[in-house]
């Protein structure tokens, strides 16, 4: 009986590095994707949500404003009417704000003088929802587009 000579099998970490990489669907590799931007807002968020100083309001985007303007008149009482918000946010500025609900970390900015966490659900925005403007803070910025994605 004649044997074959078999090959060394690669180390054990490459053989799972392999195996691993052949699982990898476009899906599984989209929401990786998708969580590493999500941490990267959250962190950068968080640094934001350090300043003590309120950051200027920007403005709105214009699609997002006309899309505020329908849930005003969908959902009354649900949120302070947008041209409020935007009042308060020019007057006082605003400040990042991470938040967490069920389970899920959620970013928001908010005028900078709102505390209480009912004045803070009815007077939030996201940052998808701002302006980009040339002046602006450039990790402000950066979490805009992140928010986008």
């Amino acid at each position: 009986m004649k044997y074959e000579r078999i090959p060394p099998m690669p180390p054990h970490d490459l053989v799972q590095e392999e195996a691993y990489a052949e699982e990898q669907t476009p899906e599984r590799k989209g929401e990786e994707e998708r969580d590493a931007i999500r941490l990267q807002a959250k962190m950068l968020a968080e640094e934001l949500s350090q300043n003590p100083e309120p950051l200027p309001f920007p403005g709105l985007d214009p699609d997002e404003y006309e899309n505020l303007k329908k849930d005003d008149a969908e959902l009354p009482g649900y949120y302070f009417p947008i041209d409020q918000r935007i009042e308060k946010l020019q007057k006082e500025g605003m400040r990042v704000l991470v938040g967490a609900r069920d389970g899920n970390n959620e970013i928001f900015v908010v005028p900078a003088l709102v505390t209480t966490p009912e004045e803070i659900k009815k007077y939030r925005l996201f940052p998808r929802q701002l302006q980009i403007t040339s002046e602006m803070d450039e990790q402000l910025e950066r979490l805009i587009q992140l928010d986008k994605i």
